[in-house]
């Protein structure tokens, strides 16, 4: 700016140099102008980047928020939640194609069980382990990156295919520390290689993929402990109307015979059939006693609702001590001399 106002002056004072101050302040003013153009460009170039790459990040957010929401929803289907991921892991990836392989077959094969895109037509098939991509990430707890499959000697060819597979990013997938399975993305769609941040998401995705299968596992896991509960119930509610019915049959079973010999004991005592001395009452006696006593036993068993249900009923009243004793004395003393012989006690025995 200031060359230029010295040339004007030198011009006004008729002197041939201000020509040559205008002229190379014209020429600066041209390059300073073509340079901030070009650094305007840079800076528009930067910024149509940074918001290529926000609405980028911003896809990504939405698809794993998208793939979370389906991972948490009602569906326990592992089969679709696999779908879903490779499906989400295709459209985020901006892939052709997606598969999701678990170990089988104790390892020697991979299975894709999950398919997105021209890989479609590979669902169901046994990959192996030795000769495959997919084996070597599951061997090696490796990810993989292939910009040329086709002169990769560790690919492994799968016939069907609508397209061939030209590149691939690979990511292990991780259950309780060991490798379970592969998930892998194959041929961008614009042509170029992936990179080490498809790598990153891809292991996000496959992260994904062992939740899937976590939770899978751990619902089939408690619908059989539902239906081995449920059986367990069936089979206690099986035991306990038998063991109601037994008991029922037991009460008509045993109060038969215990009624009759509690009748004909009373019908004794009162010597309608016959005078009973009094050793003979004494055992009448302990004979009637004690058949009630066991009446009384049957029927505190057979109440079994009081019982289960907590509301058995306890009748306080006075006894009669000495009386209690005596009948228990009475009720054991015919039987206390063959203890004392199966005992091998003697009179004359010291202690």
């Amino acid at each position: 700016m200031i060359i230029g106002w010295v040339g004007v002056y030198l011009i006004y004072q008729q002197h041939w140099t201000g020509i040559l101050l205008c002229l190379v302040a014209s020429v600066l003013a041209l390059v300073a102008l073509r340079r901030g153009r070009r650094i305007a460009l840079e800076q528009r170039r930067r910024l149509q980047l940074a918001l290529d790459r926000a609405a980028a990040r911003n896809r990504e957010l939405e698809g794993l928020r998208h793939l979370a929401a389906t991972l948490l929803g009602s569906s326990d289907d592992v089969n679709y939640l696999f779908r879903e991921i490779a499906k989400a892991a295709t459209q985020l990836l901006e892939a052709e194609g997606c598969v999701i392989t678990l170990v089988v077959e104790e390892g020697r094969f991979l299975k894709a069980v999950a398919t997105d895109g021209f890989l479609e037509g590979a669902t169901g098939i046994l990959i192996p382990a030795d000769h495959s991509l997919t084996g070597w990430v599951v061997t090696h707890d490796e990810a993989l990156l292939s910009d040329d499959m086709q002169a990769d000697p560790r690919s492994y060819d799968v016939e069907g295919l609508t397209s061939r597979m030209k590149s691939a990013a690979i990511v292990p997938l991780r259950s309780s520390g060991l490798a379970i399975g592969t998930v892998s993305v194959h041929n961008r769609r614009d042509g170029r290689p992936f990179g080490d941040n498809d790598l990153e998401l891809l292991k996000t995705l496959g992260d994904q993929v062992v939740v899937g299968v976590d939770r899978a596992q751990m619902l089939d896991e408690a619908r059989r402990n539902q239906r081995a509960l449920e059986d367990k119930n069936r089979e206690l509610q099986r035991s306990t109307d038998l063991k109601s019915q037994f008991l029922a049959n037991m009460s008509h079973e045993l109060r038969t015979p215990l009624n009759a010999i509690n009748g004909f004991s009373d019908l004794m005592l009162t010597e309608e059939m016959g005078p009973v001395n009094e050793l003979q009452r004494e055992f009448l006696a302990s004979i009637l006693r004690n058949g009630k006593h066991l009446l009384g036993l049957i029927n505190s068993v057979l109440d079994l609702s009081k019982i289960e249900a907590g509301r058995m009923a306890l009748n306080l009243a006075p006894t009669d001590l000495h009386a209690a004793i005596q009948g228990v004395v009475t009720d054991t003393a015919p039987s206390a001399p063959a203890r004392i012989r199966k005992s091998g006690w003697r009179p004359d025995r010291r202690r």
